[in-house]
């Protein structure tokens, strides 16, 4: 998640929920057999895309970050939703 905060591709095992935040488009996931061999070959493989390519990703990683995992975003929505909850409790308390 920090890498694409920075609009870096990320290549990752997938352990706990990152397949939820390495998706396709914006990096790789590792099989969990995976071989230091592969793993060079997918950073080749990344180093050697054309120029206008690797800029897609980079957006691609940085949108996916702005769009699902901002933290000022996340928290400004949960604050939201925190506010609507003791509204609504509110109300049912003086009814």
């Amino acid at each position: 998640m920090e890498a694409q905060s920075f609009g870096i591709p990320a290549i990752a095992t997938d352990v706990g929920g990152v397949n939820e935040v390495v998706r396709e488009g914006t990096g790789s996931l590792l099989p969990p057999d995976f071989k230091p061999s592969d793993l060079a070959k997918l950073i080749q493989h990344y180093a050697a895309l054309p120029e206008e390519e690797q800029k897609i990703l980079r957006n691609n990683a940085l949108n996916n970050w702005e769009s699902n995992f901002k933290a000022s975003d996340n928290y400004y929505d949960f604050m939201l939703k925190l506010n609507s909850i003791f509204a609504s409790s509110k109300k049912e308390i003086h009814q």
